[in-house]
C-alpha cells in the first residue's frame, strides 16, 4: 500500500495533469470504500419483492423529505429489509447512517445522547461529542440541513427516540430519506412519518423454502422429510428468524426420530412465541455450553466485548443471543434478582449491594458507569485568573480568581456527588461469582470478600492508587485494571 502511495507522489511531481487524474481517482476510491454495505443473511426468501415495494415508497428521485416506517412483529424480517434497502441506496447519498439497536441503547444511562453521537459521527467528520440532548439536536440539525442524507433507525420503540434523532422533516435537506423500523406502529407519529409499510409473515411456500435451506441446504425438502418439514413450518407462523434458527437446529440431525421429537416440542409452544422457539435450540446444549451461552447473552453483550475476544465462544451459537438468554436468566427468579445467576440491570445490581442480597446463585455481574464520566475540566480558567492576580493584584483580579476557585470547588463537589459507591460486604455471600465488572465506581470495605472463584475482574476508572494488602491477586487469573485519571 505504501509503495503505491509513493508511486502516486512521483507521478504527481512529474506530470501535473496525471496528478490531477490520480487525485480524482483516489478520491473516488475512498468515497466508494466509505459506502461499505451492512451485512445481510447469506440466504433470504421473499426479500426482493419487499425491497421493490419500499423503493417505490421511498422514491429517491423525487424531491422533498420522506420518512418511511417499517413495522411488524419481532423476527418477521424488518431489520433484514432495512439492511437490504440501505445497501441498495447507500451510493445515492452524500452522507448516510445505519443505527442498530435503538431500543436497547436508549435504555442505557444517557442512551439518547449516545445515539445522537453515533448519528453525528456517521454523518460528519466532527469528532466532538455532545453531552446534552438539546445540544445533540442542534448538532444534527446543522449537519442534516445542508446535506442530502440517508438514515436508518433500527428497532425503535418510543417516540422520544425519534424526537432526539430525527424530530422533524424540517430538519433535513431536500431529497433526504429516513427509514425507521419498529414492532410498535404507535411509535411512528404521523407528523413525522409520511409512509408506512407492514412486514408480514412469509407465505407457506416461501417459509418452506427458507426452512429447507437451513435444515437441509436445498430449496425443497426431500420426500423423506417433506411431511415433517411442512408440519414444522406451519407451527412457526412464517417468522423468518424462527425458521432460520429451527432449521439450523435440525441441520445436523438426520434421523426421522430426531425431527419428530423436535416437532413435538414445537407443538407445545404458544403460537408466534419466538423466544420459546429459540429456546429449543438452547435446551439442546450441554450444561457447559449453556453456561457459556448465558455468559455471552447476559454479560459479554452488555460489556461490548471486542469481537476477537469473544469469537471462540460465539462459534456455533446461531441464536438471537441477548433476548433469549436474558429471558432464561430472569425466569430463574422473577421476584428476587439476587437469586439469579447473572446480573446486568444497573438498578437491580445496586439494590443487591445496598440491601446485602448477594447469594451463592450469582455467577456474573456487569456494572459500568463509564457514561457518567465528565470531560476533564480545562484548568486554564484557574491558571489564567491566578496569573492575572499575581501580575496585577487588584480588587477586580482577586474577585475573578475567587470566582474561578469557587466554580472549581462546586464542580468538584458535584463530581463527587455523582460518584457511585458500593460496599464489598455483599460479595462475601457470592461464593460462585466468576465474572465481575465494576467500571467507574468506588468499592468500599474489605477486599478479602472478593470470592475465591472469581476468574475475571474488570475495574476501569479504579480510584485506588495501589492495591490493598488484602486484595486476592494470587487467586485472580484475569484482571483488567485502569486507574482513574
Amino acid at each position: 500500500m505504501f509503495k503505491g502511495l509513493s508511486d502516486v507522489f512521483v507521478i504527481m511531481y512529474i506530470d501535473s495533469k496525471e496528478a490531477e487524474l490520480i487525485q480524482l481517482l483516489v478520491k473516488r476510491v475512498l468515497t466508494e470504500i466509505r459506502k461499505t454495505p451492512v451485512g445481510l443473511a447469506a440466504y433470504t426468501v421473499g426479500l426482493d419483492s419487499r425491497v421493490e415495494v419500499m423503493m417505490r415508497l421511498l422514491d429517491v428521485r423525487s424531491k422533498g423529505i420522506r420518512v418511511v416506517g417499517i413495522h411488524g412483529m419481532g423476527g418477521v424480517g424488518k431489520t433484514t429489509l432495512a439492511k437490504a434497502l440501505f445497501n441498495r441506496l447507500v451510493g445515492c447519498f452524500e452522507c448516510h447512517s445505519f443505527i442498530s439497536n435503538v431500543r436497547e441503547i436508549s435504555a442505557e444511562h444517557e442512551g439518547l445522547v449516545s445515539l445522537q453521537n453515533r448519528l453525528i459521527g456517521s454523518l460528519s467528520s466532527n469528532t466532538m461529542s455532545v453531552n446534552e440532548l438539546n445540544t445533540g439536536i442542534s448538532a444534527i440539525k446543522a449537519i442534516a440541513y445542508e446535506k442530502r442524507v440517508l438514515i436508518v433507525l433500527d428497532d425503535v420503540d418510543n417516540v422520544n427516540q425519534l424526537n432526539a434523532l430525527v424530530g422533524s422533516r424540517q430538519w433535513f435537506y431536500e431529497g433526504s430519506r429516513i427509514i425507521v423500523t419498529t414492532r410498535d406502529k404507535e411509535a411512528l407519529p404521523s407528523h413525522l412519518v409520511n409512509e408506512l409499510y407492514e412486514v408480514r409473515e412469509l407465505h407457506f411456500s416461501q417459509a418452506l423454502q427458507l426452512f429447507s435451506y437451513h435444515a437441509l441446504r436445498r430449496e425443497k425438502p426431500t420426500d423423506t422429510f417433506l411431511t415433517l418439514s411442512e408440519q414444522i413450518v406451519s407451527l412457526t407462523s412464517g417468522l423468518p428468524l424462527a425458521l432460520e434458527v429451527f432449521g439450523s437446529y435440525l441441520f445436523e440431525r438426520r434421523r426421522i426420530e430426531e425431527w419428530r421429537d423436535a416437532l413435538q416440542k414445537l407443538k407445545q409452544i404458544r403460537p408466534r412465541n419466538l423466544q420459546d422457539v429459540l429456546k429449543i435450540s438452547y435446551d439442546a446444549l450441554d450444561e457447559q455450553e449453556k453456561c457459556i451461552f448465558l455468559d455471552i447473552a447476559c454479560l459479554f453483550v452488555t460489556m461490548n466485548m471486542r469481537r476477537e475476544d469473544a469469537i471462540d465462544i460465539l462459534k456455533g451459537c446461531g441464536f438471537d443471543v441477548k433476548d433469549m438468554g436474558r429471558q432464561i436468566v430472569t425466569e430463574e427468579n422473577v421476584v428476587d434478582p439476587g437469586m439469579r445467576s447473572r446480573l446486568w440491570d444497573r438498578d437491580e445490581i445496586l439494590n443487591v449491594f445496598k440491601y446485602d442480597k448477594g447469594t451463592r446463585s450469582i455467577q456474573g455481574i456487569v456494572l459500568d458507569f463509564e457514561s457518567m464520566k465528565r470531560p476533564v475540566k480545562d484548568p486554564s480558567g484557574d491558571r489564567i485568573s491566578w496569573d492575572n492576580f499575581r501580575r496585577a493584584p487588584t480588587f477586580t483580579s482577586a474577585v475573578t480568581y475567587l470566582k474561578e476557585r469557587y466554580k472549581t470547588y462546586l464542580e468538584t463537589k458535584a463530581e463527587k456527588k455523582r460518584q457511585v459507591t458500593i460496599c464489598s460486604k455483599p460479595l462475601r455471600a457470592m461464593v460462585n461469582l466468576r465474572l465481575l465488572q465494576i467500571n467507574y465506581l468506588n468499592l468500599e470495605g474489605r477486599f478479602k470478600f472478593l470470592p475465591a472463584e472469581l476468574k475475571w475482574l474488570q475495574w476501569k476508572g479504579c480510584p485506588l492508587n495501589s492495591l490493598p494488602s488484602d486484595f486476592p491477586l494470587a487467586n485472580l487469573p484475569s484482571l483488567i485494571f485502569h486507574a482513574a485519571k
